[in-house]
């Protein structure tokens, strides 16, 4: 694992990759479900729910935890640029940034043009499906 290459360390972009969670209103119980949503959302639920499945954190007061954690450090550190973006098909681009960043690895390409690459396939990928 290795942090998203970028193009200026004084502006760093992440890509941001969640889940949103939600009750529905055809719930039997609303309340109950309202009340353990935001049960995960506090700092103890959070730090329960984050022990449990071994994810990163999205709460700032949990990032620290993690910075220094082997398999989660990379991640939890990203959160803090991370961005969110509309995205035609999350599978391709999930394809085109591990092409990336596997690239930088690997030695195929510099970080600019691991970039300039995966910019040139997001933006081909989204073109055809508009």
């Amino acid at each position: 694992m290795a942090p998203i290459p970028q193009v200026s360390l004084d502006d760093a972009k992440t890509y941001a990759n969640y889940w949103a969670v939600a009750v529905s209103n055809r719930s039997q119980a609303p309340e109950e479900a309202w009340r353990f949503l935001s049960h995960l959302a506090s700092k103890e639920g959070s730090s329960s729910y984050l022990n449990a499945t071994l994810r990163p954190a999205a709460r700032r007061d949990l990032i620290e935890l993690q910075r220094n954690d082997l398999d989660l450090g990379v991640f939890a550190l990203q959160a803090l640029s991370a961005r969110s973006w509309f995205q035609i098909d999350n599978i391709a681009i999930e394809s085109i940034l591990a092409d990336m960043i596997d690239d930088v690895n690997f030695g195929r390409a510099t970080v600019r043009e691991a970039l300039q690459n995966a910019e040139s396939r997001i933006n081909v990928l989204m073109s055809r499906q508009r």
